[in-house]
């Protein structure tokens, strides 16, 4: 069984055609960065990411190429239940993807993928919003003392492959002009990748 099959999905809650279709590895994601973010000084650290969020998929990060600032400022700076922002870490998909967790079985230790990055819009985010989470390998046929050992060492190593906090400002935010390119690029990817499968 492959893990990270929904990454090839397109997750929008008004259907699969809306958004701007499922995660690339060459596109970056970016992590807001609040005050009760935990962190040490500019780096995130293991705690930074919700191990709960993790599990269910559902750790919000931001798809950069299609989250402009004024938006981002709008949607997702003002969450006031996290307190000010602090500024924002951002990381390659194509990094994330690669990062590996060991499992041990009865045969000796498989090495399996650690994170999937899933394109998932529900009501309310932005339409560049996508989630991170545990692949299925992590947890399959692992007992529970060794999913927590897992999931440590895993969100230390996405602590990792993420950058140093910066301000928001010194980010190259897209133009709201390109977005409805972007959707339109989206659709022919999706019609294309019909077209492959018939």
């Amino acid at each position: 069984m492959s893990d990270c099959l929904e990454e090839h999905q397109t997750r929008h809650y008004r259907g699969r055609r809306y958004g701007f279709g499922p995660v690339h590895d060459g596109e970056r994601i970016l992590f807001a960065v609040f005050q009760s973010t935990k962190r040490d000084g500019f780096q995130l650290v293991q705690g930074s990411f919700d191990n709960q969020n993790l599990s269910k998929n559902s750790q919000s990060v931001a798809r950069l190429g299609y989250v402009t600032k004024s938006l981002f400022y709008r949607k997702i700076a003002d969450q006031l239940t996290k307190g000010a922002l602090v500024g924002v870490s951002w990381a390659n998909v194509s990094n994330i993807r690669a990062l590996r967790a060991d499992v041990k079985l009865n045969k000796g230790v498989a090495k399996v993928r650690a994170i999937c990055v899933l394109d998932r819009v529900d009501e309310g985010d932005v339409e560049g919003h996508a989630t991170m989470g545990f692949a299925e390998g992590t947890t399959r046929n692992v007992n529970q003392g060794q999913i927590g050992t897992i999931s440590m060492k895993i969100r230390l190593d996405l602590a990792n492959a993420f950058s140093s906090i910066v301000p928001t400002d010194s980010q190259p935010w897209p133009w709201a002009f390109l977005m409805p390119l972007k959707r339109i690029a989206s659709i022919v990817r999706e019609l294309f990748a019909l077209v492959r499968l018939k």
